[in-house]
This record gives structure tokens, C-alpha cells and sequence, in this order.
């Protein structure tokens, strides 16, 4: 199952990694222009160290669903008959 953040606000980046791995970049771009460009154009080390590493929050209640559905899909389920509340 996957799980996907819709808020980039959820996503916390360290910039203090991206600053380690290409500093004149942190230095010409804004921290917007850098998440605009995507990881698709960084280089490898940089997306290794920065867009790898990032923090995600995931809300609970998305947390507590995702896992309520992962349970009933288990193919486990249907022999342990778990109830889920």
C-alpha cells in the first residue's frame, strides 16, 4: 500500500544537507525556486543528501485509515477475523 503527502507543507526539508552538497546553488536559488525545480534535475549527490532525507509528516488519522485498510485487505484477515473499530 502506499501512502502519498498532498500537502508540501507535511514534507520538511533539510536544507542545512543541501547547503553541504551544492552551496552556490542554496546561494542562487530561493529555498521555492529549489522545490519548484524538482529532484528530477538535481544532480546525484545532492539528491542523495537532500531529497532522499526529507522529514514526512503523515497526519494520524490518514495513518490510523491506511492501516485500518492494509488490515481488511490482508489476505491474513479472512482467517483471523480481525474487527477493526
Amino acid at each position: 500500500m502506499e501512502w502519498k503527502a498532498t500537502n508540501p507543507k507535511l514534507s520538511v526539508f533539510h536544507w542545512d544537507l543541501l547547503e553541504e552538497a551544492s552551496p552556490r546553488k542554496l546561494a542562487e536559488y530561493t529555498h521555492d525556486e529549489i522545490l519548484e525545480e524538482g529532484q528530477e534535475t538535481s544532480g546525484q549527490r545532492e539528491t542523495l543528501m537532500f531529497w532522499i532525507n526529507q522529514d514526512i509528516i503523515v497526519p494520524e488519522n490518514e495513518w490510523q485509515e491506511l492501516l485500518k485498510q492494509a488490515i481488511s485487505e490482508s489476505p491474513a484477515n479472512e482467517t483471523r477475523k480481525i474487527i477493526l473499530k
